[in-house]
């Protein structure tokens, strides 16, 4: 998602064996997505964030971090009705709907509202992020404009089993629905990072991210991100 420092952008990531069928293509129908990593923000679109509060290594700060990482990316962008609007959802072994397209214009009562609910997460359960992407291919872009990029942005720190057998087929069946799905990973203790990618829209350098920490997202993203609009 972001043009930033070599350091980080040729960080290895984790390496792990996976049985995991390649991702299904759609039927041709869909338009061409212009946004990738790098110039999210440049288009008119409908992004909606994903944050993970799972039981892990992760602590309340590191879902914090999560929505340092969503308002820092909002304070580059243009929010409104013609350019970009923005929805959150928050899972765990649950899925929630916190904020719906449109929800808010404004980039103040946004990132307050962030704020507000990030503050209020406690992370518990499993991360289940197959059923989190049917979740928001089914709800989260009702309402969307016609004829406007649509991009699913999980933050994935787990994918615990059996709950990850099921991430592929959901990127498949929202990638069909013509939404593209841009993976930023956290390095977690069971994230399987070949799951992800399989996961994710293609060009796979496109539409994938790996940090390092929680810590990374928010201070690489805070400090480097700049949409490359040329």
């Amino acid at each position: 998602m972001v043009s930033f420092s070599a350091a980080s952008a040729t960080t290895p990531a984790p390496t792990t064996t996976t049985t995991q069928p390649p991702v299904t293509l759609n039927n041709g129908a869909c338009p061409d997505i212009k946004s990738t990593k790098t110039n999210l923000g440049c288009n008119p679109a409908e992004i909606v964030f994903m944050i993970e509060y799972s039981v892990s290594d992760a602590s309340w700060f590191s879902v914090d971090h999560e929505g340092d990482f969503i308002k820092a990316l909002v304070d580059r962008w243009t929010l409104d009705d013609s350019h970009i609007r923005v929805g959150v959802v928050v899972y765990h072994d649950t899925v929630t709907e916190s904020i719906h397209l449109g929800d808010y214009r404004s980039k103040d009562n946004l990132k307050d509202k962030i704020s507000r609910l990030t503050r209020d997460l406690r992370p518990t359960g499993d991360a289940d992020l197959g059923r989190a992407i049917d979740h928001a291919r089914e709800k989260s872009f009702v309402g969307a404009r016609a004829g406007v990029e649509r991009i699913l942005v999980p933050i994935i720190h787990q994918t615990p089993s059996p709950e990850k057998d099921r991430i592929v087929s959901a990127a498949n069946r929202l990638k069909n629905d013509c939404i593209a799905f841009y993976g930023v990973a956290v390095q977690g203790i069971t994230l399987d990072t070949d799951v992800v990618k399989a996961a994710v829209s293609t060009p796979t350098d496109d539409y994938y991210q790996f940090y390092r920490s929680y810590y990374e997202l928010k201070e690489i993203t805070k400090n480097y991100f700049r949409p490359n609009c040329n």
